[in-house]
């Protein structure tokens, strides 16, 4: 009897343990390779959940102590290292896919070559998205590598930020405050930081572009309008964003992108009166109008 009782409760707990694999894999999206463990350690019961145990235990080992050929402590993540091309580099660059497609093919190393490779690259902003992306990768090394990536560039990027506003509330000249504008605009449109620190951020940003804007109106770029339009609307402020379209409004006879900007913002509104009275206007200025503006003042009016 005590014989059967033991058996029933290895059963139990063999069912409990299956079902709790299957549930982690279904949730992490390995729904095919859950239904089969799940059914080898029915099958097999005790001896099943005790052999996945040890090649779990053996594979992690293999892991730690396998030789990469890149980790953690080599990646350099500062513009100032010093990169040289060897013969194989150069024909590693003419042979370059793009990342989104790398990161799909189906061999790990190949993967993990291709993600390394656009860590290393000095203009790797332009695949921020791609890196924030690979945080929730399937492939653990790439998460691991793309998350401390991205924890070691939001560091970066927060000391710059303070140094820059220092030196721009210390001395606001039009240079300092304009290269305070140009560094923050960028970074914050790559949505690195969390709401709060984005808000927090854009509060900065749109006390240094009022401040430029009264010291020199001609010095603040439409690109920063047109930035600061778009942190608010994102952040829920529409009376901020509507703010700066008052702003760019007088420009629009004179300057194409502040155009562009107004009209985008009124039709995303559907303010119909201040769209079409903008495109009356444009029409009947000397504004010269790229091929965009001309279809579509084409097709309003």
């Amino acid at each position: 009897m005590k014989d059967l009782w033991l058996v029933c409760l290895l059963l139990i707990l063999n069912l409990i343990a299956a079902l709790i694999y299957l549930v982690f894999h279904l949730r992490r999206g390995n729904r095919k390779k859950g239904l089969v463990v799940f059914a080898f350690m029915l099958a097999a019961p005790v001896v099943g959940p005790l052999f996945l145990g040890c090649a779990e235990l053996l594979l992690t080992i293999v892991h730690q102590r396998r030789k990469r050929d890149v980790d953690l402590t080599e990646l350099s993540f500062n513009k100032k290292r010093v990169r040289v091309l060897s013969s194989a580099d150069i024909e590693k660059e003419a042979n370059r896919v793009p990342i989104e497609e790398a990161l799909l093919v189906s061999g790990k190393s190949n993967k993990r070559g291709a993600f390394i490779d656009l860590l290393k690259e000095d203009d790797y902003e332009a695949s921020m998205q791609v890196i924030r992306n690979a945080v929730e990768d399937d492939d653990m090394e790439i998460s691991h590598y793309a998350a401390a990536f991205v924890t070691d560039t939001v560091a970066r990027y927060k000391d710059q930020e303070a140094s820059y506003r220092r030196l721009a509330q210390e001395n606001p000249t039009p240079e300092n405050l304009t290269r305070y504008l140009d560094f923050m605009q960028d970074i914050l449109q790559q949505k690195l930081f969390s709401t709060s620190e984005q808000r927090l951020y854009a509060e900065f940003l749109d006390d240094f572009a009022h401040m430029l804007y009264e010291k020199d109106p001609s010095a603040l770029q439409e690109k920063t309008m047109a930035c600061m339009v778009e942190l608010w609307r994102q952040l829920g402020n529409e009376q901020k964003a509507e703010e700066w379209i008052g702003i760019a409004r007088p420009r629009c006879m004179d300057s194409l992108d502040a155009f562009k900007l107004c009209a985008k913002y009124y039709y995303s509104l559907q303010k119909k009166d201040a769209f079409f009275r903008l495109i009356d206007e444009v029409k009947k200025s000397s504004l010269i109008l790229d091929s965009e503006a001309l279809d579509w003042i084409r097709f309003y009016m």
